[in-house]
This record gives structure tokens, C-alpha cells and sequence, in this order.
């Protein structure tokens, strides 16, 4: 998937329009009003000629997909987001109150890193993620080229690979912005495949990453 805002299309830009979309809820025609900014960020390229409540509603299904995928606890998001029945017209505090409740805490709890927060991370990681995945996933060209096998299908599964290998790169790069020890992946290819770490190479680092079916 293609995105205008490619710089500002990473887990950090998501969370943040996500947040900033929190008071008015994460319905279409609200996003539209409220949160042009998560629109513009979450709707692919090739919706971009689509009128803005379209494209609203394209963004807000891929909230609700994210959410769903996450389940659990996370479902509270659809409280917090007003995307569950009864609280379209509820306020920000309100729908926090009812979250709060589901979770059996305090909504001055609720509020702190660790549980919205920290939700909020995961449903951009899990938005960045699946937007990742269409990425990755070939053209209706790419799959009729792909039916005649040979060559042409190892090479597109070649390429495929490579994608979900920069992919995964730049997430480790996104959810370590600080710079800190981030996972050896030489040493991880070494230990999926029997070779020694630092003989590793990049085709070990792919196997390791993304094992061919």
C-alpha cells in the first residue's frame, strides 16, 4: 500500500492522529469534521481520488478491523472510539467512564500509559501492521504471471519475501526510536537455520524472518 504521507505513516504517526481523534469518536462522519489528519494518513493511494466521507469510511473500517484482530482487551477501544452501539452521542469522559468499568478499574486509572496508552500503541501497531501485509501482498498481475510456476513465481516469491523483510525492519526501527539494543537478527537466522550467527547471511536473515510455505 502506497501512502502519500509516507514519513508520517509509521506506528509514532498513527498512535498520534489516533489520539487526536479520541474526543470526537472514530465513526466516518465525525473522522471527516474532526480527524482529517488520521483520514489523510490511513486511506490508501488509490482511494485518494474518493470523495472525503468515502475515504472516511474506508479509515474507519480499518479501525474496526484492527480492534477486531487485537480482541481481548483491546475491545474496550470500541468504547473509547464510540464505535460500539450506544455511544455515538456519549462524550470522551463518558465513553472513558464505560471503558473503565469494562475493564473493572478506575477511569482516572484507565487514563494512564499502561492501559489506554498502551492500547492505543497496540492498535497502531496492529493499523501499521496489517497495512504492511497489503503491502506485501501480490498484484492481480504478479498472481497471472505466478500461475505458469517456473522462474517468474520464484522470483515474485523472492520479492515478496524481500518486502516483508524491509517491513519488519522498519518496525523494529519504529518501536525502538530511542535508539536502544534492538534483536540480532544474524543470530536469530543463525539459530533457525544451524548456522553460526555471525556467518549469516541475508538469504538466513530472510529464512529466519519470512520461511518460505
Amino acid at each position: 500500500m502506497n501512502h502519500d504521507d509516507g514519513d508520517c505513516f509509521t506506528i509514532e504517526g498513527i498512535r498520534a492522529e489516533l489520539r487526536r481523534a479520541l474526543r470526537h469518536g472514530g465513526r466516518a462522519a465525525h473522522l471527516v469534521e474532526y480527524a482529517p489528519g488520521l483520514v489523510a494518513l490511513l486511506c490508501p493511494a488509490q482511494h485518494r481520488g474518493r470523495p472525503p466521507h468515502e475515504r472516511a469510511l474506508v479509515t474507519e473500517e480499518m479501525i474496526r478491523s484492527a480492534i477486531s484482530a487485537l480482541g481481548g482487551r483491546a475491545d474496550v477501544l470500541a468504547i473509547v472510539l464510540g464505535l460500539a452501539p450506544g455511544t455515538l452521542e456519549l462524550t470522551l469522559e463518558e465513553r472513558r467512564r464505560r471503558a473503565a468499568a469494562a475493564l473493572d478499574i478506575l477511569p482516572a486509572t484507565f487514563r494512564r500509559d499502561r492501559h489506554e496508552g498502551l492500547l492505543l500503541w497496540d492498535l497502531a501497531t496492529e493499523i501499521y501492521r496489517r497495512a504492511d501485509d497489503r503491502e506485501d501482498a501480490p498484484s492481480p498481475g504478479q498472481a497471472a504471471s505466478d500461475g505458469y510456476g517456473g522462474v517468474g513465481s520464484g522470483l515474485a516469491d523472492i520479492t515478496v519475501r524481500a518486502r516483508r523483510v524491509r517491513a519488519t525492519m522498519r518496525r523494529l526501527a519504529v518501536m525502538n526510536p530511542q535508539g536502544g539494543r534492538r534483536p540480532d537478527l544474524r543470530r536469530a537466522a543463525g539459530r533457525r537455520t544451524g548456522r553460526a550467527g555471525p556467518a549469516a547471511g541475508p538469504r538466513a536473515i530472510a529464512a529466519a524472518v519470512c520461511p518460505a510455505r
